[in-house]
């Protein structure tokens, strides 16, 4: 699979990202190694995502974790000042 290169400052969802590599949910699910309920549960809500899924996302779409707008209603909320 052709892995999508993020730029500085092209932060985005997870259904953002989903879109950007033209994956569905199960094509996504599948590389997490999840059930399609579960990642579907992570696009719906992503701040409770298990921080065990983050580096795994950031793989499967080719970008940095920091590229991955987990905090929609604070965008600029970023990981590594929670972790």
């Amino acid at each position: 699979m052709e892995q999508a290169i993020a730029t500085v400052g092209r932060r985005k969802t997870l259904r953002e990202w989903r879109a950007f590599c033209r994956l569905n949910k199960k094509e996504v699910a599948s590389l997490l190694g999840v059930h399609i309920s579960t990642y579907a549960k992570m696009e719906d809500d992503p701040v409770k995502i298990q921080i065990k899924y983050v580096p795994k996302l950031a793989e499967v779409f080719g970008c940095d974790t920091r590229d991955i707008i987990f905090f929609e209603n604070d965008p600029n909320t970023m990981l590594d000042g929670i972790i």
